[in-house]
């Protein structure tokens, strides 16, 4: 197991970085052009936000999905510059969605700073288990990965909802049920699936990407859903963590954690 303590070691080391304690990742989409946009990835909170490294070894896959089928964009990945946003050719006709992951990686967290992160998420699965098996004064130590997704939309695309609303196939995915265009609905309205089926009881959290505001909380209901109000216009996103226990044999970790966020452009609102 030595090669287990080490790896956490470093992860420890890295969480005291700025911004590492941080979860949240989103995309960030700015329209160029009528085939272009400008993808940007952070980390963080409004106040403490940073780049995402788009470390090409990093990242599992990175594609953009309309009605006429699927875009790789991976090779731009491999030429992006540090700190700086990817340019992305996106020519459908229509709404688009722009898709992220990245592979595994390993953290630590002492036991009451690792409880504390848990609750605030919202991630049951780990807490439950933990107080299950005595484990609530242990360091916690995860592999966990990241699912980004982001609508890209102009006015001109309407309100029509019969793309955005099929699920990609990400492992935790958050699923737009309504449209964020300006006068298409009064509500913001999201289901999580987890490996494909509905999450009941998981946090879904809407942040404003540009400014200080507190998280709106929403619980997940039987079918996986939740609602909010449709708030002020800016650029927002969703969030939400989901896991499930682990071999530690297998993993070097107890528990494997998935981290999800949809991002989204709201115009001021009619």
């Amino acid at each position: 197991m030595k090669s287990r303590y080490a790896l956490c070691a470093l992860a420890s080391t890295l969480c005291l970085l700025p911004g590492a304690l941080a979860h949240d990742a989103w995309i960030e989409l700015e329209h160029e052009s009528s085939a272009s946009w400008a993808a940007g990835v952070y980390i963080g909170h409004a106040e403490d936000r940073d780049r995402y490294a788009l470390d090409a070894p990093r990242i599992s896959s990175f594609f953009s999905v309309s009605a006429e089928g699927i875009r790789n964009h991976l090779s731009s990945v491999t030429d992006a510059e540090p700190g700086a946003d990817i340019s992305l050719e996106m020519d459908a006709t229509g709404a688009e969605i722009l898709a992220l992951s990245t592979f595994r990686a390993v953290s630590e967290l002492e036991p009451e700073t690792f409880n504390d992160y848990v609750v605030e998420e919202g991630i049951s699965p780990i807490m439950s288990w933990r107080a299950e098996n005595g484990q609530l004064n242990a360091p916690g130590v995860e592999v966990y990965s990241r699912y980004l997704k982001a609508i890209a939309a102009t006015p001109e695309d309407g309100c029509d909802m019969s793309f955005l609303s099929k699920p990609i196939g990400q492992a935790l995915e958050i699923v737009p049920l309504t449209h964020p265009g300006d006068g298409c609905s009064e509500t913001l309205d999201f289901e999580l699936q987890y490996f494909g089926a509905p999450v009941e009881g998981a946090t879904l959290h809407l942040n404003r990407t540009d400014e200080l505001t507190d998280p709106i909380k929403m619980t997940t209901d039987s079918n996986g859903q939740a609602s909010f109000n449709r708030p002020q216009a800016g650029v927002w996103y969703v969030h939400a963590a989901w896991a499930m226990p682990v071999d530690a044999d297998r993993f070097e970790a107890d528990f494997a954690t998935m981290f999800s966020s949809l991002s989204f452009t709201l115009d001021a609102s009619e």
